[in-house]
């Protein structure tokens, strides 16, 4: 998989916890003792606060047992696939592998391993936040097969996108989030369209220099298109052309976003 996937696993286990639950024990132990005079060890409870925000920052998780798990399925005789994530408020991650025995792999939360249906040569592959419990906030980050096409789904609440396609082939794929930032690295072919929803965030489409992209934008009142036009030209229509000195095919890009900036480069 890509350089951005990493394995969360630790086997010394955390050491926020045990820490604060030494402090906050010696401290009630003086304070039985009357040694800490009128100071008031109740008045220390935002510790608690600060050490699940630690816990979060460093570790991705409220709860040890919560962490990402890395996973791995072969590919065999799959030829084509479909992903369907919805994260809700988790953040997603999706690149591709570097070699070809695998059909996906990466990282997933508590209790939601991708679930695998087959029908004959073409495997789809389901995540649901709703089977993670509330208290696991790890990221999921998933490497997907290259040469063989690819449905995608991917959807979030508040959890942010970040998919570098560049090594894959879509089929056609819809991104959607709620209160979060899009990325998108476009694919070097696209059989069918690519739209990108957002109703409060950021949109960043990065089109490679062998790519052709299409790019036509519902413009918001309370949304700003900053495009690169040293790379993009802009259409009579108001849409954008990313040309490319290659003859690939055209990928078509549509793009709604209600309230945020959309950034071409």
């Amino acid at each position: 998989m890509t350089s951005r996937t990493r394995t969360t696993v630790n086997q010394r286990g955390p050491v926020l916890w045990p820490a604060l639950l030494v402090i906050v024990g010696v401290l009630l132990l003086l304070n039985n003792f009357l040694l800490l005079g009128d100071f008031n060890v109740i008045d220390l409870w935002p510790l608690l606060l600060v050490a699940l925000g630690l816990q979060l920052l460093l570790r991705g998780d409220i709860i040890p047992s919560a962490e990402g798990r890395t996973f791995g399925i072969t590919r065999g005789s799959v030829q084509s696939g479909t992903l369907d994530v919805q994260a809700g408020d988790i953040d997603l991650v999706v690149g591709a592998l570097d070699g070809p025995e695998r059909l996906i792999a990466g990282q997933y939360a508590l209790q939601t391993r991708p679930r695998l249906e087959t029908a004959g040569s073409h495997a789809h592959i389901i995540m649901r936040r709703n089977q993670t419990p509330w208290i696991s906030f790890a990221n999921w980050e998933l490497g997907l097969a290259r040469n063989m096409p690819w449905e995608v789904v991917l959807g979030t609440h508040i959890g942010q996108i970040d998919w570098d396609a560049s090594g894959i082939v879509v089929e056609r794929a819809l991104i959607s989030t709620g209160l979060g930032d899009i990325r998108l690295v476009c694919p070097p072919e696209a059989m069918g369209n690519i739209e990108v929803h957002s109703i409060l965030g950021t949109i960043q489409i990065v089109t490679p220099t062998e790519t052709r992209t299409h790019i036509t934008i519902r413009q918001r009142r309370f949304s700003k298109v900053h495009a690169d036009m040293g790379r993009y030209t802009q259409a009579e229509d108001g849409s954008y052309l990313a040309n490319s000195p290659n003859n690939s095919p055209e990928i078509n890009l549509f793009i709604d976003s209600i309230v945020g900036d959309v950034y071409l480069i």
